[in-house]
């Protein structure tokens, strides 16, 4: 595994407080919005630098883009089962069909490489997933996966003046947990794809460094959804948000995994 770090620019970018909401986007109350977030996030350098690698490991030929969100990825059929997603990816040019990554519309071998970035932590069934993006592919073609790694999710902040500030930080970090549907799968994905009698597995990991509070996933509002959920204080809730106005470290790491169809 090539471990690689990198940082963020200066732009503002949140996430829908809600758990699980990613795969259903569309019956939200502003689908636009998670569109929009979609796309600020093409601009930042990780997510530049992964979807590099992932390109270098799709190569050439007839690719499929599962899960591709608002488009960014123009040389590849895209299928999202959000409209407003597919909407936004044809007006920037983008062939864009509408259908849920567990039922692909598409004959087996179609593609000679399919490819998902950040859509397996999100989908409700990803051993489905999993087996329609190797149905669609042609025996010898590549499957490209990315996914952070909640697992090695750390943050570092000082809150002050309540119970020990480490175990509130881990309540935060145990939230954030909580709040992906499949939060360590990008970590595990190697194995299940040797398991599954896929070859030539390969890992990178690029390191998400945030100094920023307001870049890190809406972690500003994660505060009052902790207390509403009975897991903090009033007191504690106070203390975190104060802490965020002090030192703040917030790193997770994304990891591409790519294997080949055998045949």
């Amino acid at each position: 595994m090539v471990a690689c770090r990198l940082t963020v620019p200066e732009a503002a970018v949140s996430e829908p407080q809600e758990p699980y909401v990613w795969d259903r986007v569309d019956d939200t109350e502003d689908p636009d919005e998670m569109v929009t977030v979609q796309q600020d996030l093409e601009r930042w350098p990780v997510v530049r630098a992964y979807r590099e690698r992932m390109r270098e490991l799709v190569g050439g030929g007839r690719a499929l883009d599962v899960g591709a969100g608002p488009g960014g990825e123009t040389t590849y059929v895209g299928v999202d089962n959000s409209m407003a997603m597919a909407r936004r990816a044809y007006d920037r040019g983008r062939v864009a069909v509408v259908a849920d990554a567990g039922r692909l519309p598409f004959a087996a071998g179609s593609f000679d490489a399919v490819r998902a970035d950040r859509v397996l932590q999100h989908v409700p069934d990803p051993d489905t997933a999993l087996a329609e993006a190797t149905r669609v592919v042609r025996p010898g073609g590549r499957l490209v996966f990315a996914d952070p790694d909640q697992s090695t999710l750390t943050i570092e902040a000082e809150p002050v003046g309540v119970r020990s500030g480490a175990a509130l930080v881990a309540e935060v970090v145990a939230f954030r947990r909580r709040s992906i549907r499949n939060p360590d799968l990008a970590g595990r994905l190697a194995g299940r794809l040797t398991a599954l009698g896929l070859v030539d597995v390969v890992s990178d990991a690029y390191r998400l460094v945030l100094t920023d509070p307001a870049l890190a996933f809406g972690v500003t509002g994660w505060g009052e959804l902790i207390e509403a959920a009975g897991r903090i204080t009033a007191a504690e809730r106070a203390a975190w948000e104060a802490a965020l106005h002090g030192p703040f470290r917030y790193e997770v790491s994304y990891v591409v995994t790519a294997a080949r169809r055998a045949g």
